[in-house]
């Protein structure tokens, strides 16, 4: 079961993370937060608090805000999704390893 819900986390997170580029390069604001409030979710449910704390800021920007530091907010949310990824695989890695 954790191994389904680390694949799913990952395979559909890049994808969130990808359409949050699209909507930030569109000035579709309203959609960057709805999208991170799905990633914020389900990083909050693994345990990537590094890229559930990126999010919480993405949600409580104002537009001025996410203008002037939306990119950066998303090289941060990349960056802690890459970390979360290779950690939690690592992590399934173990798991597999350890017999109850």
């Amino acid at each position: 079961f954790l191994q389904t819900v680390v694949h799913v986390f990952i395979s559909k997170t890049q994808k969130i993370l990808d359409a949050m580029r699209t909507a930030l390069a569109n000035r579709e604001y309203g959609a960057l937060k709805e999208l991170a409030h799905m990633v914020k979710g389900s990083s909050g449910n693994v345990g990537a608090e590094a890229l559930h704390e990126v999010c919480r800021e993405i949600l409580l920007c104002e537009q001025d805000k996410l203008e002037l530091s939306g990119d950066e907010l998303l090289r941060r949310a990349n960056a802690s999704f890459k970390s979360a990824r290779i950690l939690l695989l690592q992590y399934l890695g173990g798991a597999n390893r350890i017999s109850i």
